[in-house]
This record gives structure tokens, sequence and C-alpha cells, in this order.
């Protein structure tokens, strides 16, 4: 019967031994790229730039070319960044993005002619014209990201439509807004906008730093992504309103947190 004891003891010993060191290890040693963790997500925040030329000649139907005479045949660039609220999830997403954008060309100025307008012979003078447009967007978003969730195909399409304001101005050389014909130049135009894009994402391509990113910072996703624009930005075909609206790509980085 003793015997029996001592075999029992030593078997449970021997379990004990086995079963202890796993059980006491702490759930915070197991790296965090082994969890299956996904943190809640609700947000889109994008950077993007492309090259942008405001139609501002296009209204003069080819009579006239303001802009190009005085800044140039070549597009300057537009950078934008874009944030967005997630607010249905299910079979893709749809949100409300807001985005602001920055865009600024400069030239040599055009002599005086004493009325405000370029000599005849369009001769440059010494200093600095500048235009710059600040364009206000807010729109309605839906990204297709059903191939990434379900079948690992790493494409989202999406689109986006909305309202667009976009405020501009022309400083001379000192700083000061310019005159044209008596008048400041400077205001806002407004118009609406769409865009239709592809994003690439690139959590298929490392999953494991993917789940480490998520679980400690909230980001779900990253994405590379083109788009197309078109920004309508003529007061709905006011004939007083400049319009400086374009139709262009962009191309940039996005995050979904």
């Amino acid at each position: 019967m003793k015997a029996a004891h001592l075999a029992l003891l030593a078997s449970s010993l021997l379990v004990c031994a086995l079963v202890t060191p796993a059980s006491a290890q702490s759930p915070f040693d197991t790296p965090v790229e082994a969890k299956d963790f996904s943190s809640p997500q609700n947000f889109a925040f994008e950077f993007k730039l492309g090259p942008y030329t405001p139609n501002i000649d296009g209204e003069f139907d080819g009579g006239a070319s303001p802009y190009e005479d005085l800044f140039g045949d070549g597009s300057g660039i537009m950078i934008s960044g874009e944030a967005d609220w997630q607010i249905w999830r299910g079979f893709g997403s749809v949100g409300v993005g807001l985005t602001m954008g920055y865009f600024s060309r400069s030239a040599e100025p055009f002599a005086d002619d004493g009325n405000g307008g370029p000599t005849k012979s369009r001769e440059r003078v010494a200093g600095e014209t500048s235009i710059t447009l600040f364009p206000i967007s807010v729109l309605a978003v839906y990204r297709f990201d059903v191939l990434a969730e379900r079948w690992s195909i790493p494409l989202v399409p999406y689109a986006k439509i909305g309202l667009n304001y976009t405020f501009w101005w022309i400083r001379k050389g000192d700083g000061a807004v310019a005159s044209i014909e008596g008048n400041d130049a400077n205001g806002g135009s407004f118009g609406w906008q769409f865009n239709l894009g592809i994003a690439v994402q690139l959590d298929l391509f490392e999953p494991d730093a993917a789940k480490s990113l998520d679980a400690n910072s909230g980001i779900n996703h990253s994405y590379v992504f083109f788009e197309m624009m078109h920004l309508a930005a003529d007061g709905f075909g006011s004939e007083t309103t400049l319009d400086v609206g374009d139709t262009t790509w962009l191309a940039g980085l996005a995050i979904e947190f």
C-alpha cells in the first residue's frame, strides 16, 4: 500500500512539473504579432498630392490665356489631406470626409501699363506674383474593402462625391493682394467634386507587422492609392465666379484606425 502511495505521489509531482511552467507563463510574454487582434475601426486619414492647373483660362474659350501667359503652361502641385469618419461598416464602408488642400504658383510679374494691366510688350520686371488656392471639400465616401476583408485580395476601389469651396488670392511681390481693374484679386469659388480611385492594402504583404501595428497603435490598415479627381470650382457655371477647378490625378498614402 505504501508503495502505491509513493507511486501516486511521484506521478502527481511529475504532472505538476510539466504543467506549472506553461501555466505560470504571463499572457504578456506572448508576442503581440502572434495575437489575433483587431482594434475598432472608425476613421481614415489620407495624404496625397498631384499635378494641378486651375481652369482660369477655360472661361475665355481660347480667346485669351492670362493664367498661362503669366505662370506658363506647366502644372503646379496640389497637396491635400483628408480625414474620414466611417459611420457604417458592412458591405464595404460608408463615411463622411473633410478634405483641405493647398496650391501655389509664382512668376515674375509683367510691367504695369498704368491701368492695372500688363504692357503690350508683356515685359517682365523684378519681383514675384503668386496665386494661391485653398480648397475645402465635404465628401460622401464609399470604400469597397470586401475583397481585402473576405478574400485577402489587397485591392480597395472607392468613390467620393461632395461639395467644395476654394479660397483663392493673387499677391504681388510685396505680399499685398494684387488689384485687377480696381478690384482686389481674392475671393472664393463654390462647386462640387468627384473622386474615383483604387487603393492597395499593404497589410497583406506584411501581416505580422500589420497585426503588431494595430495592437500597439490602433492603426487597422495602411494603403497606397491612386485616384482621379474632377473639381468643378466655378460657382456651378456662374459667369461672375473665377473658375479654379481642374480634372487631374492624385496619389498618396492612407491609414484606417
